[in-house]
């Protein structure tokens, strides 16, 4: 994850369980009221979704790119 002030931090979920309740990533995550920005987020959602974490208030540029190619030029927007 990137903040704003540009520092970058990666949560090593697999081999810290206890990062997702007690590190309340969990929490971060579900919260709908923090915007979430994500490149390519199905396999990361589906992962999430194993872990009975589910996201919200996520923004997925590539989710985002295909659909205005689709508005702009009738492209074919299925995911894979």
């Amino acid at each position: 994850m990137k903040v704003q002030d540009g520092s970058v931090f990666i949560f090593p979920v697999r081999s810290v369980p206890g990062i997702v309740d007690e590190g309340h990533l969990k929490a971060f995550l579900e919260n709908p009221r923090i915007l979430k920005v994500m490149v390519g987020a199905a396999g990361d959602l589906r992962a999430f979704y194993r872990d009975s974490i589910k996201l919200w208030g996520l923004f997925d540029l590539d989710l985002a790119y295909k659909v205005m190619k689709y508005q702009n030029l009738a492209e074919n927007i299925h995911c894979p």
